[in-house]
């Protein structure tokens, strides 16, 4: 049994590892797209985006463009969040390049997440084969001398 898991469990990580490589390497810029005025709201506060943004481009309002902002891009996963600074006034409007998740860009992410749950969780493989080494060893001593 033993024998078996040291020999499986490698040939389905590499199996998994290269049915995953083109796809965290390849798909992502696909699903880019550009959104132009949209509108965070009034004021300074804390807003939040429609979209998952890769790369902000503009924030402005009718008269003047924010220099005064902060964002919290969350690697382009989820919505971002921009801060306004205390100059803000007017309808505060944002111009940037998101991630489309009109078009399947939520199970992209879904899946890209789960994939490096998997890799964390192949990354204990050598702690449970040392384990069950350990116990293997244990067992047959107590059957042995039992």
């Amino acid at each position: 049994m033993l024998v078996t898991a040291i020999v499986f469990i490698p040939i389905m990580l590499l199996v998994f590892t290269s049915i995953f490589q083109n796809f965290s390497f390849n798909s992502r810029s696909s699903f880019e797209k550009t959104v132009t005025n949209e509108t965070l709201g009034t004021g300074s506060d804390t807003y939040t985006t429609d979209y998952p943004v890769k790369e902000i481009t503009a924030v402005y309002n009718d008269t003047k463009a924010y220099t005064n902002y902060t964002a919290d891009l969350k690697s382009g996963l989820e919505p971002a969040e921009i801060t306004i600074g205390a100059d803000g006034t007017g309808a505060i409007k944002i111009t940037y390049v998101a991630y489309d998740t009109d078009n399947g860009y939520d199970s992209w992410v879904r899946v890209y997440n789960q994939t490096f749950a998997g890799y964390k969780l192949g990354s204990m493989l050598p702690f449970i084969l040392i384990a069950l080494v350990v116990i293997t060893l244990i067992a047959g001593v107590i059957v042995k001398f039992g």
